[in-house]
């Protein structure tokens, strides 16, 4: 697995306004990667803007909450954490275009990652773990420990990469992890995985660089 370098942003939902500051990065850092998560539509509504800047992207994919090809997507703005609520996958790109995506010319430098299954989560809980912060992991309940935890996300994992065979037209090289949060025991059980599997896998976490804006800015 090969270490990231350059500056890593962090996109989810595109709007004109969310666009610009992309475009503002491109042409102040055209090194920088731009990574788009969940594979919300709008990445696609705004993929003929996307593909005219210079850096690297990629759209990182949740494989499961994918809209069904026959159905027409919902071109109404959402914010990522609304349609995840929602669980409305109108709101979603189709396999055919996320397809079409890691298809198109090398000249775009656009590419396809993986983002588990069904971008699940959970907590861990307990009066040691809840002293130091344990981060989010893996998983939709609540789970007393690390034991239980481990077993969901190998699950997803497990699932995810099943699904990628299926359903991708080409393998890809990239993982973010859901939520952009980790754990060095599932740090372990990937990195097994993508031994076991033979593959190259760069992995993308905590270094993006999250856009938020102005408006959720004052807010904090």
């Amino acid at each position: 697995m090969e270490n990231i370098k350059n500056k890593v942003y962090l996109f989810h939902e595109i709007n004109t306004e969310i666009l610009k500051s992309i475009q503002s990065i491109s042409k102040n850092e055209p090194e920088a990667i731009l990574t788009f998560d969940d594979g919300l539509y709008s990445n696609y509504l705004y993929l003929d803007e996307l593909k005219k800047l210079p850096n690297k992207k990629i759209f990182f994919i949740s494989l499961g909450i994918l809209r069904d090809s026959d159905t027409e997507p919902n071109l109404t703005f959402i914010k990522c954490s609304e349609a995840h609520r929602q669980k409305d996958t109108s709101f979603y790109m189709s396999i055919n275009e996320v397809n079409e995506i890691e298809n198109l010319s090398p000249e775009y430098n656009c590419s396809v990652g993986l983002h588990g299954v069904d971008h699940i989560k959970c907590f861990l809980k307990g009066p040691l773990i809840n002293k130091i912060h344990y981060p989010l992991i893996a998983g939709n309940k609540k789970y007393s420990g690390i034991k239980e935890c481990s077993k969901i996300f190998k699950e997803e994992i497990d699932k995810m990469f099943i699904a990628s065979d299926i359903l991708l037209d080409k393998k890809t090289k990239y993982f973010a992890w859901p939520y952009n949060i980790e754990s060095s025991f599932m740090h372990t059980i990937i990195v097994n995985k993508v031994r076991t599997l033979n593959i190259e896998l760069k992995l993308f976490g905590r270094e993006r660089l999250e856009y938020l804006p102005e408006s959720k800015k004052e807010e904090e």
